[in-house]
């Protein structure tokens, strides 16, 4: 229950920051620098060809914000992808604060991502560092995650290693079996001695059968 209710905090979070960054994507102030992308966007593609190669961001972003000014010549809607990026950032700082400090920092650094001024405004002007962002939370995320779950694993037989050890069970791989296979030579030269053994080994699989 109380998971459900850190989610829904969460996603209030990312409402926030929705409702606080939607306003400036429409605001008429293209720079120098939104320009560059929306040149790459709409010019043929030999031509576009030349920023994308010499732009010292990798590629991906140009050739997404092409698939946008495939539909509309809007500039608006290039600013579209850093909104998107900016708000699912919030819910990755969310996660990425719970993994290290539980519930409340997850929701004290969704709180930070959705308010920060400086995140409302890389998510609304057409450049990559909302998605950038994103990446790098996301990124953090799977790196301490991964740090969690690595971690030794003993494979015991019985659940008194475990007892003994103060361990509990994980995971049960396979149901273990066993056979005893007696030398020939030695049943017939050694009988009582074996026989022996083998009235304890009977005795111990009755005692745990019961």
């Amino acid at each position: 229950m109380e998971g459900n209710k850190g989610w829904v905090l969460a996603l209030c979070f990312v409402a926030l920051g929705l409702a606080l960054r939607i306003g400036g994507v429409g605001e008429f102030w293209v720079n120098g620098d939104e320009g560059l992308y929306d040149y790459a966007a709409h010019a043929p593609i030999a031509l576009a060809r030349i920023p994308i190669a010499h732009n010292a961001h990798p590629p991906l972003y140009f050739w997404m914000l092409r698939g946008v000014a495939r539909f509309t010549n809007d500039y608006v809607w290039l600013r579209v992808p850093a909104l998107l990026f900016g708000c699912l950032a919030i819910l990755a700082m969310y996660r990425l604060g719970r993994e290290l400090g539980g519930e409340a920092t997850g929701l004290a650094a969704a709180a930070f991502a959705a308010l920060s001024p400086g995140a409302i405004t890389l998510s609304q002007v057409i450049r990559p560092y909302a998605l950038q962002n994103l990446l790098i939370v996301s990124a953090l995320l799977f790196f301490f995650r991964y740090l969690r779950l690595r971690r030794t694993v003993d494979l015991v037989s019985t659940g008194a290693t475990l007892a003994a050890n103060g361990l509990v069970e994980v995971e049960l791989i396979a149901n273990v079996t066993s056979r005893l296979a007696i030398n020939r030579a030695a049943w017939k030269t050694r009988p009582e001695e074996i026989g022996h053994w083998l009235k304890r080994f009977r005795e111990a699989v009755h005692a745990d059968a019961t």
